[in-house]
């Protein structure tokens, strides 16, 4: 076991404000310059494992990825994880081959652009789901075997304490849309009714249903109390207004080609 490094402030802060001048460090995956002389780094008290886990850059392993940095992780607890200089160490440094290859394969002009929003993070809950290391960590956090914290879960327990992650990492766009948008994170018991939702009915990760389908709980929950509902009254409600989404989505596809057969008038 070791003790878990961040950057000082100091530097973290001159790392953030250099990005331009260092966009060829991060092209190259120079960890050993972010690094730098080890001035700018601090041990903490938290201890992870000695073997750091190998995550791949690939869509298709970002649940496996999240589960297995949770676990090296598995010493933080909140606070730790809000911290700015945790994840900017993580991303620079132990993980910054991943990070690049992950993130980092734009265009150079959109390189700076994309550094600063998935190698860095303010420490709020928006950009602290969209980096490119604490998103991973926060997506299990929300979502590890729910049922042994809340009772409320307990219909919903299964044998891999990790089954709604692998269901939330299943797709970019899914895993981005729920863990970036507060009012859905911060709400549990809702997180979890909609990636079970999803599990039952993979049809809604459909770009134009998905979209649709968060539009509509995002303008229900400004004005309905719908978290005050108990758990089958809940889900009905997410059912219900998913089902009204695709069926408005189906009568506009019948407009649609009905308009397109009736448009060649030809007499």
């Amino acid at each position: 076991m070791s003790n878990l490094k961040v950057f000082k402030n100091q530097y973290l802060l001159n790392l953030e404000l250099s990005v331009g001048d260092n966009l060829d460090h991060y092209r190259s995956v120079d960890s050993s310059f972010f690094n730098g002389d080890g001035t700018g780094v601090f041990e903490t008290t938290c201890v992870v494992p000695d073997e750091v886990p190998i995550l791949i850059p690939n869509i298709s392993s970002e649940s496996e990825n999240a589960i297995h940095l949770f676990e090296y992780l598995s010493q933080i607890d909140n606070t730790v994880a809000s911290d700015p200089r945790l994840w900017a160490y993580l991303v620079h440094v132990t993980f910054c081959d991943y990070a690049m290859k992950r993130w980092g394969s734009v265009e150079k002009d959109e390189l700076k652009k994309r550094v600063l929003n998935r190698f860095f993070t303010d420490g709020d809950a928006r950009t602290l789901r969209r980096q490119a290391i604490s998103r991973l960590w926060w997506a299990t956090k929300l979502t590890v075997a729910p049922w042994e914290d809340d009772p409320f879960f307990e219909p919903f327990r299964k044998d891999d304490r990790y089954y709604y992650t692998r269901v939330l990492m299943r797709d970019e766009t899914t895993s981005s849309d729920l863990l970036e948008r507060v009012q859905l994170a911060s709400r549990p018991q809702l997180l979890i009714l909609i990636l079970d939702f999803l599990d039952n009915n993979p049809r809604f990760r459909k770009r134009v249903l998905w979209r649709e389908f968060m539009k509509e709980i995002i303008l229900t929950l400004g004005y309905r109390k719908i978290m005050a509902l108990d758990l089958k009254a809940l889900q009905s409600e997410i059912s219900d207004i998913a089902f009204e989404v695709e069926k408005r989505y189906s009568n506009e596809k019948k407009q649609d080609k009905t308009e397109e057969i009736g448009g060649n008038d030809y007499s």
